[in-house]
């Protein structure tokens, strides 16, 4: 299948980066399109990248918006960044 010859519907909560993310993550797919607030029921159309805060949309095919950027983030170009993994107990005093 080609880059781009499909669409994609990601799922994050709301405030977890997706808005922020998803033009990287769309070019890094050969997406053109980026359509926040997907509806339910609805189909992605080819060449979108959807994206929605309804969990109920992981049943439909969403994918999980943290395991699009592990692996967007795997496999990008990354050179010279450190990645730490911290827990929320890390920053408490």
């Amino acid at each position: 299948m080609d880059r781009g010859s499909r669409g994609v519907l990601i799922y994050g909560p709301q405030g977890c980066g997706k808005s922020i993310m998803a033009p990287l993550i769309a070019m890094h797919l050969g997406l053109d399109t980026v359509v926040e607030f997907w509806p339910l029921n609805k189909p992605v159309p080819a060449g979108v990248l959807a994206m929605t805060s309804d969990r109920q949309m992981l049943n439909q095919g969403a994918i999980d918006y943290f395991e699009v950027l592990q692996a967007f983030v795997q496999s990008s170009d990354v050179q010279g960044v450190r990645v730490v993994e911290y827990s929320v107990s890390s920053f408490a005093e």
